[in-house]
C-alpha cells in the first residue's frame, strides 16, 4: 500500500521528542495562578511545521484546510475545535525566535550525537531574503512598512529585506548555526558569532568560506579554534605571494591542490541555501524578530526531516525536504 501524504507527515512527527518540544513551548506560558489554559501549543507548532513543509502559499490557506480536512486537523493534534487566525498569531508572538533557536540547537546536538553531523568541515555563507515591503520614500535605504528591513545586495541586484547568515556542516550539508540580520550588514560582522556558536557543538578541522570573509581577525579566530582557514585572498591582499588560495572572475580556483579540494566543499552551503529557498521564498512578517522566527521554522523543518530519516534508517533521505510530505 502506498504511503499517503498524511501518513508520511505522521511518520515525521512520531519520530520527534514531542514532550521536549512541548516543554520548551510551555515555558512561554504561565504555569500557575489564574487564567485560561493555552490553546494546544504543540498543535500550533505542528501547524507551523506543516505550513512550511507543504509549501502553502499563505497561512490562511492551511487554516481553511484544517477546518474541512479531518486528516490534516488530526495531524496538527486539533480535535473538533480549531484555532482562529488571531490565536495562531498570538502563539507566534508569544513563542518568539529565541525558543525556536533553542529547539534547533537541541536538534543539531542530537544529530551530532548520533554521528550524522560531524562538523569537521564548517562552511560559512549568507542568503538574501526579500521582505514584503517597498522602500521608504523619506529614507530609501530602509523599508516603508518594515522599518528594520534594509536595502542590500541580492542574487540579481538590490533587494529590500534581510540576510540569513549560516554556518553549515560541509559534508552532512546541515546547518550548525544561523542568524538573521538586515540585508545591508556585511557578512564579516557575523562570522565570529556563528563560528562561536558552531564551536559549542562540533570541533572543526577547517572553516571554508569565500573571499568576502577574508580578514586577518577572522583568520586568527579560526586558528584559535584549532581549525584551518580556507578563505581565498582577494587580489589586493598578499600581493605576489605564492601558495595561497585565490579565485578569479570566472570562479576558477588557483593555489595548492589541498586547499582547492577543501574549498570545493563550499558548494555544500549552496545546497543548504537551495533547500531553504524551497521552504521560505521571502520574509512575509514585519521586523527582525519575526524574520528570525520565520527562518527558524524553515531550519527546524530541515532538521526534523533529517532526524526522521536517520531514525527510520533512511539516511540517504536526510536532505530531501519533500520525502515526508
Amino acid at each position: 500500500m502506498a504511503v499517503t501524504e498524511f501518513e508520511s507527515l505522521e511518520v515525521l512527527f512520531n519520530q520527534l521528542n514531542l514532550n521536549h518540544i512541548k516543554n520548551v513551548l510551555m515555558s512561554a506560558y504561565h504555569s500557575s495562578g489564574a487564567g485560561r489554559s493555552p490553546f494546544n501549543p504543540l498543535g500550533l507548532f505542528r501547524f507551523k511545521i506543516i505550513y512550511f513543509l507543504k509549501g502553502y502559499r499563505s497561512q490562511r490557506s492551511l487554516e481553511r484546510e484544517i477546518r474541512v480536512n479531518s486528516r490534516t486537523r488530526t495531524l496538527c493534534g486539533f480535535n473538533e475545535k480549531v484555532p482562529s487566525h488571531s490565536t495562531i498569531v498570538r502563539f507566534e508572538h508569544r513563542i518568539g525566535a529565541e525558543r525556536l533557536k533553542k529547539l534547533a540547537g537541541h536538534l543539531i546536538n542530537d544529530l551530532v550525537e548520533c554521528g550524522f553531523i560531524k562538523g569537521l568541515k564548517v562552511v560559512l555563507d549568507s542568503k538574501p531574503l526579500e521582505a514584503r515591503c517597498r522602500r521608504d520614500p523619506e529614507n530609501p535605504s530602509r523599508g516603508r512598512l518594515d522599518a528594520e528591513a534594509r536595502l542590500g545586495r541580492g542574487v540579481r541586484g538590490l533587494i529590500m529585506g534581510y540576510k540569513v547568515h549560516l554556518a553549515c556542516d560541509g559534508e552532512a550539508e546541515m546547518p550548525l548555526a544561523y542568524t538573521v540580520a538586515p540585508a545591508n550588514e556585511n557578512d564579516k560582522r557575523h562570522a565570529v558569532p556563528l563560528l562561536s556558536e558552531a564551536a559549542e557543538k562540533v570541533r572543526a578541522e577547517a572553516v571554508i568560506c569565500d573571499k568576502q570573509y577574508s580578514s586577518q581577525s577572522i583568520r586568527r579566530f579560526i586558528e584559535d579554534l584549532g581549525a584551518e582557514p580556507v578563505i581565498p585572498y582577494p587580489r589586493n591582499q598578499k600581493l605576489g605571494a605564492r601558495g595561497v588560495l585565490r579565485v578569479d572572475k570566472k570562479f576558477r580556483t588557483h593555489g595548492p591542490e589541498r586547499l582547492r579540494a577543501l574549498y570545493a566543499l563550499r558548494s555544500s552551503v549552496e545546497r543548504v541555501n537551495s533547500r531553504l529557498s524551497t521552504l521560505i521564498t521571502r520574509i512575509s512578517s514585519k521586523g527582525l524578530k519575526a524574520a528570525m522566527a520565520q527562518v527558524s521554522y524553515a531550519v527546524l523543518s530541515m532538521l526534523f526531516t533529517a532526524w526522521t530519516a536517520i531514525k527510520t534508517g533512511k539516511p540517504e533521505k536526510a536532505r530531501s525536504i519533500t520525502y515526508y510530505v
